[in-house]
Order: C-alpha cells, then structure tokens, then sequence
C-alpha cells in the first residue's frame, strides 16, 4: 500500500483497499501509505485512503504526522483536506515542532495561513 501510494497509483490503492489490505501498515520509521501519498501531495490518493479511514492521526517513531510533513512540503490542498478531515493540528513532534511551525518556518508562502485558519487564527495582510 505505501508504494503504491507513494507512487500515486490510484488504482493500485482502490484494489489494495479493496482486498482488504492494511491501510494504516507502517515502514520502519512509521510511515504510513496517507503520509507517503501526501508528501507527495497525491491528493485523490490521499482523498482515498481518508475516505477508507486512514488514520490522520499516525505518528512517525519522531512524532511527526501526515499533517507535519504536508504543512513543511507546503502542498495547500492536502494541508486544506487533512483539516478538514480533522486531523490533529496540536500535534507536536519530539522535538516540540507542530504543523504551524513547520509551515510557517519551512514550507512555502501561504502554507502557514492554511494551517494558521485550522486553528482559527487570522491572516495578516500586512505581513505582520
């Protein structure tokens, strides 16, 4: 399921969901197939796996999330579906890092204000 995932094959994800394959199956370090396909940003892939119940809430053996590494990558619309999906936006790694740091510190212009609206904050238009 992670390759498949990681590898943005739809198709492979249905049929493997389909058969009943696990879903929330980690690598090593506690990678799941929804956090593969969403630093990638396969977002019909990650749609999928959300809709199957993935769990949105799997931490890697640091505790980073699928919601983490999506906010560091900046990839918006799956920041957006994974919030709106209602994955945990207090989450923090080991290192007290959560997904408004990480987009805010690490991922593109206007990541942060996605996750930053997760949390009911308000955008500055300012740039303050």
């Amino acid at each position: 399921m992670y390759l498949a995932a990681e590898l943005d094959h739809l198709a492979v994800v249905r049929l493997l969901l389909e058969a009943e394959a696990d879903k929330n199956a980690a690598s090593q370090d506690g990678t799941t197939a929804l956090m593969a396909a969403a630093r990638h940003s396969h977002l019909e892939v990650v749609r999928l796996l959300l809709e199957a119940g993935a769990d949105k809430t799997a931490a890697k053996q640091d505790g980073a999330t699928v919601l983490m590494a999506t906010a560091f990558n900046g990839h918006l619309e799956v920041v957006r579906l994974l919030l709106e999906a209602g994955a945990d936006k207090n989450a923090a790694r080991q290192d007290g890092a959560t997904a408004l740091m990480a987009a805010a510190f690490n991922g593109p212009l206007g990541s942060g204000a996605v996750v930053a609206r997760g949390w009911g904050l308000q955008e500055c238009s300012n740039g303050t």
